[in-house]
């Protein structure tokens, strides 16, 4: 196991390639779909939203920098593991953060929330499978249907970092897409 990462925790990324897992366990039959969106340092998409975001529909951006493995739909009770994998060396320059959420989806309605999920939790690996550094996220999600699980964020000549996010995303609330509410929130205006 790697480091163990707390809420606000932040730690160099030395590799240039790294896997991002993002898993859950549901209490309940319940479709989430983990999401990764490239922003600038305004919290925007650099460019138009579907060139900076993937997740299961749109497993891969234009730079190859960012793929997704593709949706788990299997609605049962066990753990369940979305991956999504970092090129750095690819990522354009006006991005300066890479944003993984995973949000609540239902098709018409809202009645479910994150808080029926649990042992949530966002790992780092090396392209190996090695598992650098992990976060597990013990906040009560019971009134949101999004949640930030954790962001890469660079400055000037420092290189990556990863930073443990686990907030809850107001947005997505009342929305029953989920990536449409966060899509809403991060596009460039």
């Amino acid at each position: 196991m790697g480091l163990q990462l707390v809420k606000g925790g932040r730690n160099q990324v030395t590799f240039t390639k790294v896997v991002v897992e993002l898993g859950w366990k549901t209490l309940m039959p319940l479709d989430l779909d983990a999401v990764a969106w490239r922003l600038d340092a305004n919290d925007k998409t650099p460019s138009k939203v579907e060139d900076c975001t993937v997740y299961y529909e749109r497993k891969q951006e234009p730079t190859g920098s960012i793929i997704h493995s593709g949706d788990l739909r299997g609605l049962s009770k066990d753990v369940q593991v979305e991956t999504i994998e970092v090129d750095f060396s690819l990522v354009e320059a006006e991005t300066t953060q890479i944003v993984f959420t995973a949000h609540v989806y239902e098709e018409g309605k809202v009645s479910k929330n994150f808080g029926q999920t649990k042992n949530a939790y966002i790992a780092v690996k090396d392209d190996k499978g090695t598992e650098l550094m992990r976060y597990d996220l013990a906040e009560d999600f019971s009134t949101v249907r999004g949640v930030v699980f954790g962001r890469f964020y660079r400055k000037e000549n420092e290189g990556w970092k990863f930073h443990a996010v686990g907030e809850g995303v107001a947005e997505c609330s009342n929305h029953p897409n989920g990536i449409a509410a966060l899509e809403e929130l991060y596009a460039k205006k």
